[in-house]
């Protein structure tokens, strides 16, 4: 990605996205695209334009990033943040059904927690694992 955006924190964004991998992230589909990230204002367009046609296609794992780039900058008193986070999450549960992860609720003094638990082949103990403000609990699954 060197040298295709010139703001360090988009590059740490996209870079983030592009290290889950190729059935993630498709870097030819990404590759066009500098021109039109000007900046923060035209960020969020440009990758839901992007995670709208992954979507189309059924390429649910790559439509999950492109989501998730889309909402990393809005405010989160935007309302296409909540948007970008339910196509996230409904992407994120088409692109994974049927596999090793399933989604659960930790009961929380009055509430419940989500959490995602994901099986390991050979399980031995339950790790915990508490993403910061600007993670998702699904991002670990390509852990």
């Amino acid at each position: 990605m060197n040298g295709l955006w010139r703001t360090s924190r988009l590059i740490f964004q996209i870079n983030r996205a592009a290290s889950y991998g190729p059935e993630c992230f498709d870097l030819c589909e990404v590759r066009p695209l500098p021109p039109r990230i000007q900046g923060i204002e035209s960020w969020n367009c440009v990758w839901m334009e992007l995670a709208r046609r992954a979507e189309k296609e059924h390429r649910f794992a790559h439509a999950v990033s492109y989501y998730r780039l889309a909402e990393f900058y809005l405010p989160d008193t935007a309302s296409a943040k909540a948007l970008c986070y339910q196509k996230f999450r409904t992407c994120f549960d088409l692109a994974y059904q049927g596999g090793e992860i399933e989604r659960m609720e930790v009961p929380f003094p009055g509430t419940f927690l989500p959490a995602l638990r994901l099986r390991a082949e050979r399980e031995r103990a339950v790790l915990v694992i508490h993403g910061g403000y600007d993670s998702f609990m699904e991002r670990y699954a390509f852990v």
